[in-house]
């Protein structure tokens, strides 16, 4: 996929030499079906089709094996979310696209995909190790695909178990919309698709391609070009606010837990210090005085042992002070302002 940037787009060039465009997605079988003809009754009355949602038959609900499945896809779909929302910033309007930097998408793609053999297809990694979690878990795409094969072997069973679990005529709602058990392992996989940004002539061309006569060329060509312009545009300023968002609502929550003198212990700080990585990760996107901060708050987390924080010690040894500080570094409008201009462009004016 290719996605075309004005002509001379000294945004869209700075962009493109710190980041890729990374696309990953999981898929698995939801099991979820509209029941044709259900209709929906509120104390005695039916309501109007178009004033409500039709009813849904939730397969992986129905039967003790089937729910523990559920949960492991579930857990599984929450940590591939949790992998792209840490090496990532949304590209903004485009559904799925990651802005991911260069030196991440290493780190990103080696937790997603994990070692693969020569047909292309993840497999064990007896010497894996994870440096972001510290852990030997393997790949995502290895983990889904034996869940998927296991899955899929024992759903005859299941399947015969949940005809035995439904009314009869739920089943014969549904039967036919149900994979077929030679098709379903179909259902499962992990896709990462990378994206590409198309500048200077070469974009042009891309839209021109498409048209018919040289006025329309010219319009459409335009209107594309500066289109695509304020999708970069919006794009620069996600990552230049998302880890700087992230850290401040991390250290937010922190400080929420000292002040209520709740059991602070060395994983409350988790949350922070993961921010200050991804934060380190666009580190391209910040500048000096709120680096600064971060490492100080970095050498501060080293030097505290959690269990000793309350209200009280936190705000007289300083600790609170400094959270505090770097929160108002993390969302000065005017820093991010100066951050965004370093792209090459202002930051858009938002009307109250």
């Amino acid at each position: 996929m290719t996605l075309t940037v004005s002509e001379h787009s000294n945004p869209a060039q700075a962009l493109l030499r710190r980041i890729k465009l990374i696309a990953p997605s999981m898929g698995y079988w939801r099991g979820s079906y509209q029941l044709k003809g259900a209709q929906v009754t509120l104390k005695g009355h039916t309501l109007e089709d178009s004033k409500t949602t039709r009813p849904q038959l939730k397969i992986l609900e129905q039967t003790e094996s089937l729910v523990t499945y559920r949960k492991l896809f579930n857990e599984l779909a929450t940590q591939m979310n949790n992998i792209k929302n840490f090496y990532g910033e949304d590209f903004p309007s485009i559904e799925g696209v990651r802005q991911v930097p260069i030196p991440a998408v290493g780190p990103m793609l080696y937790e997603i995909i994990g070692k693969i053999n020569a047909a292309g297809k993840p497999m064990f990694d007896p010497d894996r190790f994870v440096p972001r979690t510290g852990a030997t878990t393997q790949s995502v795409a290895y983990r889904l695909a034996c869940i998927a094969d296991q899955f899929c072997a024992e759903w005859p069973v299941m399947r015969e178990e949940l005809i035995a679990k439904l009314e009869p005529s739920v089943w014969r709602n549904v039967e036919a919309r149900v994979p077929a058990a030679s098709r379903m392992r179909e259902k499962f996989y992990v896709d990462v698709a990378m994206i590409e940004l198309a500048t200077g002539s070469e974009a042009a061309e891309a839209v021109v391609d498409h048209l018919q006569n040289g006025a329309a060329n010219d319009d459409a060509t335009r209107y594309v070009q500066a289109s695509m312009q304020r999708q970069v545009d919006s794009a620069i300023e996600q990552l230049v606010q998302g880890p700087r968002v992230a850290l401040a609502e991390a250290l937010r929550n922190l400080n929420e837990l000292i002040n209520r003198d709740g059991n602070v212990t060395d994983r409350s700080f988790n949350a922070v210090r993961e921010a200050i990585t991804k934060l380190r990760m666009f580190d391209f996107a910040a500048n000096r005085d709120m680096l600064d901060q971060v490492s100080r708050l970095e050498r501060r987390l080293g030097q505290t042992v959690a269990n000793t924080l309350s209200s009280d010690t936190a705000g007289s040894n300083g600790f609170l002070e400094l959270t505090n500080a770097v929160i108002k570094a993390a969302e000065d409008d005017i820093a991010v302002s100066n951050d965004i201009a370093k792209f090459g462009r202002a930051r858009r004016a938002v009307a109250l």
